[in-house]
């Protein structure tokens, strides 16, 4: 499959629910315009629904008796939305969305500015702590000072957390040490990681990274395996959001990298991968 998925008019598409109405309408056989407000269901404005098809209109095309169908872009769509099957956030409550993350969770983001990252990080991260958790967080080493200041700015006190309470490490530290990444050293380290701040008295660990970086140092096969090894479901004792920038992600691997998560964020995207 293509690098469609990461594609912003794909997810505004897969984003909005009447819009998925009538890919999944007209993947089942071509239709015309009150066919198509019909298959709908409760719904019956014709502005609205011509608004939609407009939207559509790189996904679907019609044929000389004006009845619409499914463009090759079009069915690559209807493809992947049944194959990411996702239960969508209706509202884009990203902050809302992150802070009920729990135990286990396994959450993919895609961001394209550190603004976005950080509207999904630091919230994440704050109420982690609130519930009694250790964070690790392993950011970009350019973003290493400026997001240890934005702990502060999103109402992190970082002088009063407990002893231990949270680790940040640049990404490339953690995940490529002297040049080499091994996905199960990486595995073995969070496990050491996770027991000490049991040990300790947290709850345990919430940790947020940026595993691309693997990408970006030629280790694409490690980070896939690395993210492979977690699983969906994370054990017990930690939950985790791992962070990807839309530039570094590559055909071959982004399809086994988002299908070993959970959820997925995004900007147009939000919603638990069934």
């Amino acid at each position: 499959m293509s690098n469609v998925i990461w594609d912003d008019k794909i997810h505004k598409v897969m984003a909005n629910p009447i819009r998925r109405k009538i890919i999944d309408s007209l993947n089942r056989e071509n239709m015309s315009f009150s066919q198509i407000l019909n298959s709908i269901g409760d719904f019956n404005n014709h502005g609205k629904l011509g608004y939609h098809l407009r939207t559509l209109r790189e996904f679907i095309e019609q044929d000389s008796n004006k009845n619409y169908y499914l463009n090759d872009r079009g069915i690559l769509l209807s493809k992947i939305m049944h194959e990411y099957r996702i239960q969508l956030s209706e509202v884009p409550d990203y902050v809302g969305y992150v802070q009920g993350l729990k135990a286990r969770d396994h959450a993919f983001a895609l961001y394209k500015d550190n603004e976005f990252r950080r509207r999904i990080v630091f919230p994440f991260l704050r109420q982690g702590l609130s519930n009694g958790y250790a964070v690790a967080y392993f950011c970009q080493e350019s973003q290493l000072d400026s997001d240890v200041e934005a702990f502060r700015k999103f109402g992190v006190e970082l002088d009063t957390l407990p002893r231990d309470a949270l680790t940040v490490l640049s990404a490339e530290d953690w995940y490529v040490r002297r040049g080499k990444a091994e996905h199960k050293t990486l595995k073995s380290n969070l496990e050491k990681n996770v027991q000490q701040k049991v040990e300790a008295g947290f709850a345990g660990l919430v940790v947020s990274g940026e595993p691309g970086v693997l990408i970006e140092n030629g280790f694409d096969e490690e980070c896939v395996k690395c993210e492979e090894s977690m699983g969906r479901q994370l054990p017990s004792d930690r939950y985790a959001i791992c962070l990807y920038n839309y530039n570094i992600m590559k055909d071959n691997i982004n399809n086994r990298i988002l299908n070993s998560h959970g959820h997925i964020i995004s900007k147009n995207l939000l919603g638990e991968l069934l």
